[in-house]
């Protein structure tokens, strides 16, 4: 039988970037994290596992540069608010990038609020490269 598990608006419960890079797995990610990777936030909504789906919400300042990075699994954004760009590629609201073989280079945002789903994995915050 199916399992249904619910979220809604009212249990929102973001987490500070800087904060959650204060867990210990993320030591070698917070040593090379700048001010403003450590700035915006996070939501997991569904933490995920090796066999569930992760799907969080980030929010993030202006001019927000993302380092380059990959994860473990492919990963699908909504962009809900603001913009955000990779290379040439602006995405505004209502864009749903798809990244496969995840792997992105520094892409300048405007302040951006955007919903990603990753597939069967841990719940991780990216390796960088």
């Amino acid at each position: 039988m199916a399992k249904i598990t619910f979220v809604h608006p009212e249990e929102q419960k973001f987490i500070g970037t800087a904060d959650l890079l204060l867990e210990e797995r993320y030591a070698r990610i917070r040593a090379a994290a700048s001010e403003s990777e450590q700035s915006g936030a996070v939501w997991f909504r569904h933490p995920g596992s090796d066999s569930e789906l992760q799907l969080f919400e980030v929010r993030l300042g202006p001019n927000y540069i993302a380092a380059p990075h990959a994860h473990a699994s492919d990963e699908i954004m909504v962009v809900v608010d603001g913009e955000m760009w990779f290379g040439a590629q602006r995405c505004g609201p209502g864009t749903f990038p798809a990244i496969r073989f995840t792997s992105s280079r520094p892409a300048p945002m405007e302040r951006v609020s955007r919903i990603s789903a990753r597939g069967g994995m841990k719940p991780t915050l990216p390796v960088m490269s």
